[in-house]
This record gives C-alpha cells, sequence and structure tokens, in this order.
C-alpha cells in the first residue's frame, strides 16, 4: 500500500470496504454463510494481498474503542433480563455448562494430535466456546500479561496464542454454536 494511503482513515475505509463486500456476498448466497464468518475470510485475503494491514484497527487506534462499545453492547442487551428470570434458568445452565465442559474435555482428548496441539491447549481453545469475543481476546491478554516478563515473552506468547484462542471463539461461537442451534430448534 503506498505511503500517502497508511492513514487511519483509509485504514478504516479499507476495514468498511471488507465489511460491505461480506454483507453483500452474504445477501447474493441468500445468508446460507453468516456475513461475520464472511468478514473474516474475506479479511484474511485481503490482509494475504496486502490490501489490509495485519492489526489494522490496532494501528487506526480504535481497536480498543471497539472492544469498550462490544462490550458495553453485550451488557446493555442484559438489561431486559430479571432476577427472577436469570434464578429460573440457574440449574439449566449449570447442567449444560457441565454437559458442555465434560463433550470439551472428552473430544479435545480425542483429537488434539489431529490438530497439533497439547491436550491443554486444545482445551484451551475449545473453552472459549464459553466466552466468545470479545471475552476471549480479554482473557487471553490478561494471561499473556500475568505469565509474561519481559516484552519479547510477550510478544511471543501473543503472536502464539492470540490467533489460536481468537479463530477458535470464532469458530465454536458463530459457527458450532449455529449449526447447534439449527439442530436443536428442530426438536422443540
Amino acid at each position: 500500500m503506498p505511503k500517502q494511503y497508511r492513514t487511519p482513515a483509509f485504514a478504516l475505509a479499507r476495514v468498511g470496504l471488507v465489511i460491505v463486500l461480506a454483507n453483500g456476498l452474504s445477501i447474493l448466497l441468500q445468508h446460507a454463510v453468516n456475513a461475520n464468518i464472511l468478514c473474516l475470510l474475506l479479511g484474511i485475503v485481503f490482509s494475504q494481498f496486502g490490501l489490509l494491514e495485519t492489526n489494522v484497527l490496532q494501528k487506526a487506534g480504535v481497536f480498543n474503542w471497539l472492544i469498550y462499545g462490544l462490550t458495553a453492547y453485550i451488557f446493555s442487551q442484559l438489561s431486559t433480563t430479571t432476577p427472577s428470570t436469570l434464578f429460573h434458568f440457574i440449574p439449566q445452565i449449570f447442567t449444560l455448562m457441565i454437559l458442555a465442559i465434560l463433550g470439551m474435555w472428552i473430544m479435545t482428548r480425542l483429537i488434539h494430535k489431529f490438530f497439533g496441539y497439547s491436550k491443554e491447549m486444545a482445551l484451551a481453545t475449545a473453552l472459549t466456546a464459553l466466552f466468545g469475543f470479545p471475552a476471549d481476546y480479554i482473557l487471553t491478554n490478561d494471561v499473556i500479561k500475568e505469565v509474561a516478563e519481559t516484552k519479547e515473552e510477550t510478544e511471543y506468547l501473543t503472536a502464539h496464542l492470540m490467533p489460536k484462542m481468537l479463530v477458535a471463539g470464532f469458530a465454536t461461537v458463530s459457527i458450532t454454536s449455529i449449526v447447534i442451534a439449527s439442530i436443536f430448534i428442530k426438536l422443540l
């Protein structure tokens, strides 16, 4: 990308273009593929061809603002939940969480070698399904800050852990949950 186009405004414009293309493609595909998944795929493609820089949102200076906004949006959706509604579902929530974690533990023990991960890393990536984005990013970043003692260790852990955790969270929450929900909705 020529130097005069490497400004925050142009970076955000390119990100916006990817979003518009992903949404348009999703509409063309009659929403057979979720627009967010297409955003991820197009972002990877555009990055590989140099149309988007790596960490483009951080370089544009808006990443933290977007994380705060997304977190605020998530919590604002909880404003309609009353304590009585929440208490009513606590037994079901705990039962589903225990079954989900047990299922993740069993599956990661069976398939961790296929992905080239240790048992622990496979389980950590599977557990991202419990939180989703941005919590996966925040937790991974906090763990890296707590464990790393030097700048080099921080950079290494970020490069090693962050992509795995974010892609796993995106895949488990966005893709797997949609597949599972589509199966269970037919049972209702």
